[in-house]
């Protein structure tokens, strides 16, 4: 969750090739008129803003701003934001607005809506070059991207992780797009200005992997509801920034009921059934597929994003399989043996684990003997 794998250079190239020449054109034609946007011809500054990773981008784009505004202050900004919110400007709004009013000539240099927003061919080959599946920040949604015999049917939409109305050179970097559902996009984060330390950045991230982890507990009303264990910190925050308990609770009692009926309700007869009956028709699944086939998601966890809700499903199957007769048989399958047994200690765990959250029983203790 929250990761987006690194690209590779031939990727980058590619990206930075959608838009070097016209920024250049751009900025040339800008200068005739305003000669401090020279400074973006320099040190290769185009390709920089384009391609440089998130924390050498963001100090990047601190350094120019002082070459186009005095005394650039990115907390100053966030005041900046507000003067949009407050329909009677005082005098410090004023003063902010004029300031900061260099900020849309450099967006028509930098403009996400003509070069990205309504260029579908270019929208669509950043998003393939991207190759996410799901939503980067909730991994609730598809966001895959279909284009069939040169018609554009579906991609992900692109948060700006920086808000390009206040980080307009970064309104094309690489960096700063991440592949996301509407709702993480609009209704979610917004406009709002974080630092590294506030909240994840997708690409700053060595793995997939979480230190929170989703559970479950009874809602009061014969159902289910959300419980994150250890989330705490940027993981919190980022969390916080998105609404997604709020988001997670709606989806959980649909998305967990299967899983959770399968580990409390179901005796394991089909599912031993079924994976024996394929591996005798010499059609036995890998680990990884029987995994995907019984769960509806990937076991692998550098391949969990691929799939919506895998982060909540495959937490879900850690917290139940400890005891979990599937991840039995699994097991089994995965050591290549021909016969699977069960142990009926996993149904009155289940059951006492059950009853345990449930009926808020402190303790008690039972006597499981394997048959």
């Amino acid at each position: 969750m929250w990761y987006l794998e690194k690209p590779s250079e031939k990727d980058l190239n590619a990206y930075k090739a959608l838009f070097y020449d016209k920024i250049q054109k751009k900025i040339e034609k800008k200068i005739e008129k305003d000669s401090c946007f020279k400074i973006l011809l320099e040190e290769e500054n185009i390709e920089r803003l384009l391609i440089s990773e998130p924390k050498e981008l963001y100090e990047l784009n601190n350094k120019l701003m002082t070459e186009f505004i005095k005394d650039y202050s990115v907390d100053e900004l966030k005041e900046y934001q507000k003067t949009k919110e407050n329909k009677k400007k005082d005098e410090k709004d004023t003063y902010l607005i004029n300031k900061y009013d260099k900020l849309k000539e450099i967006q028509t240099i930098f403009n996400y809506n003509t070069l990205v927003s309504i260029n579908q061919k270019k929208s669509y080959k950043i998003a393939e070059i991207k190759g996410r599946n799901t939503c980067t920040y909730c991994n609730r949604q598809y966001t895959i991207t279909i284009e069939e015999d040169g018609k554009f049917i579906t991609r992900p939409q692109f948060d700006h992780w920086l808000p390009k109305s206040v980080f307009p050179l970064l309104s094309l970097s690489f960096y700063n797009l991440i592949p996301s559902c509407s709702i993480c996009n609009s209704s979610a984060k917004g406009e709002q200005i974080f630092s590294f330390e506030e909240l994840i950045h997708p690409y700053k991230r060595s793995s997939p992997e979480t230190d929170f982890r989703f559970s479950y507990l009874p809602n009061g009303k014969g159902g289910w509801k959300i419980d994150l264990y250890n989330l705490k910190g940027i993981e919190k925050e980022t969390f916080k920034a998105f609404k997604l308990k709020n988001i997670y609770n709606y989806h959980y009692k649909l998305e967990a009921k299967d899983l959770l009926d399968l580990a409390i309700k179901n005796n394991g007869t089909y599912i031993e059934w079924l994976l024996n009956d394929m591996k005798e028709k010499k059609i036995a699944p890998s680990y990884e597929e029987a995994y995907r086939l019984l769960f509806g998601t990937e076991y692998d966890i550098k391949k969990v994003l691929d799939r919506p809700f895998s982060k909540l499903k495959r937490d879900l199957l850690i917290t139940i399989s400890k005891l979990n007769p599937n991840i039995a048989i699994l097991e089994s399958l995965k050591k290549g043996e021909r016969k699977i047994s069960f142990s009926f200690a996993f149904y009155v765990e289940t059951l006492y684990q059950y009853l345990k959250r449930t009926l808020h029983i402190a303790s008690y203790r039972l006597s499981l003997k394997p048959i």
